[in-house]
């Protein structure tokens, strides 16, 4: 098996310098993987795993079908680069949870080791903190977006090509952050109960370096675009409710407008709200683990780590949810998708009866000419 045995405490590493560990140093936050799963209630076992799988397959199918509706379904008068930018998101969010789920989420719950390899721990690793903060940039791209066009309505928005020049942009800048995640992940096995349990992990060289980057992490993933769309959202709101419409008094007219500015501050405040419930407990989680590394050790807190971490996975869900909650056009081209979809898999079926009961027959005519 490639990886890392615990029986040493040194290792050589590509610079030729020998390192010596605390198992503490590296291992807090993969712990929780060295926990009895005997002492894990099957039952919270097989509800977790349904919860995985009920997820990823709405996630999956929902980014699809949201992908699909923003490109045919709406209007192309529709397409602004609001909705270029969701679709980014929800092309990160369909590679996020193919990488997740069979890889770090069902793999820790029902077989409580990593049976990958460290090319792949690597990988997974890296790929998985690149949408993560390229998501957190998107996100706060597009509420730029729509505070320029809220706080200044005559300034020239954004073009296409600049639009796909920040996404551009967004993933190099990502793909650097998370290049540290990738060169120091790799399998560690700990022999425990007499089992070697490959555990994929960040190896630091020293707690300082480690704790330096985790917090930059958190800090420019999830802290600052928090902040960022809070500000900017919350000014957003109160523009679009404390400003007058313009003109003479028109009562058709103000009742439309005010309910689009009810659905656009709805949209906000949901947006960072799903943000920062989907976030912030594991967020809270890492920071106790980082300063108090035996708190991890019991069997409650791996039960809690497996629900916060399902939190984070769900904010996949995020976007196509709450489109259909709050925008007609939107739920009116996913019922679309949804129907076109179930009358070509009619079609589908009865074609493929036909060609079975043709099969049958050319099979018993051609036993009777045998005959």
């Amino acid at each position: 098996m490639d990886g890392l045995y615990l029986d040493d405490l040194y290792w050589d590493f590509p610079n030729g310098s020998n390192v010596s560990y605390n198992l503490s140093d590296f291992l807090y936050q993969n712990e929780l993987s060295m926990v009895d799963h005997h002492q894990v209630p099957y039952t919270f076992v097989i509800v977790m795993i349904i919860i995985y799988v009920f997820t990823f397959t709405v996630a999956f199918l929902g980014n699809i079908g949201f992908c699909i509706v923003l490109r045919y379904s709406v209007k192309r008068k529709s397409t602004t680069i609001s909705n270029f930018f969701m679709t980014s998101i929800a092309i990160g969010d369909i590679v996020m949870i193919i990488c997740s789920v069979p890889f770090t989420k069902i793999s820790t719950i029902l077989i409580g080791s990593w049976p990958f390899g460290s090319f792949a721990c690597s990988m997974i690793q890296y790929i998985q903190w690149i949408l993560v903060l390229q998501k957190s940039f998107n996100m706060s791209a597009i509420t730029l977006d729509r505070h320029l066009i809220v706080a200044r309505p005559l300034k020239r928005r954004l073009s296409k090509r600049k639009a796909q020049i920040i996404v551009l942009l967004t993933y190099i800048v990502a793909g650097i952050i998370a290049l540290p995640s990738a060169s120091t992940s790799s399998v560690v096995f700990v022999m425990f109960k007499g089992n070697a349990i490959g555990i994929c992990t960040e190896i630091w060289s020293s707690t300082s370096r480690r704790k330096l980057y985790t917090y930059s992490l958190m800090f420019l993933h999830f802290y600052l675009p928090l902040m960022f769309m809070t500000i900017c959202n919350t000014h957003i709101a109160y523009t679009l409710l404390t400003k007058k419409t313009p003109g003479e008094a028109d009562l058709k007219r103000d009742k439309k407008i005010a309910s689009s500015k009810r659905k656009s501050v709805k949209i906000l405040v949901s947006m960072v709200t799903t943000f920062a419930v989907s976030w912030l407990p594991m967020e809270i989680l890492t920071v106790i683990g980082e300063e108090n590394p035996f708190f991890l050790k019991t069997t409650s807190v791996y039960m809690s780590w497996c629900v916060f971490q399902w939190l984070t996975f769900a904010n996949c869900l995020a976007n196509p949810l709450l489109y259909f909650w709050v925008n007609k056009k939107y739920r009116h081209g996913f019922k679309h998708l949804f129907k076109r979809s179930i009358r070509r898999l009619s079609r589908s079926e009865t074609s493929i009866s036909k060609t079975r009961h043709s099969i049958v027959r050319m099979t018993s005519l051609n036993n009777q000419i045998d005959v």
